[in-house]
């Protein structure tokens, strides 16, 4: 009698599993991952709604805004997005 599946395809097949046991197996992986020891983020999260590495470009925008300019004009010429600067921006005027 023949095996259904071929010697040669097995080491490329993958398990068949159940839905929630897929899920479960993924959240465990990334609950496991260190994203910061990756390199992933290259700067810790201030919890103030941005990173370290964007506190100056926060404070220029503010200080930009403060002048009178646009959330679009401070936006291109710090380099980031106008939603970035809206959200630094809220409550400036």
């Amino acid at each position: 009698m023949q095996p259904i599946i071929p010697a040669a395809l097995l080491p490329s097949l993958r398990a068949i599993i159940p839905d929630g046991l897929a899920t479960t197996r993924g959240t465990e992986r990334q609950k496991a991952r260190n994203r910061a020891a990756e390199g992933r983020y290259e700067t810790n999260y201030t919890k103030e709604g941005v990173r370290a590495a964007n506190q100056e470009k926060r404070a220029q925008a503010q200080a930009m805004r403060t002048g009178g300019a646009s959330f679009r004009q401070i936006a291109e010429q710090i380099g980031v997005s106008y939603e970035s600067v809206r959200k630094w921006c809220k409550g400036v005027n």
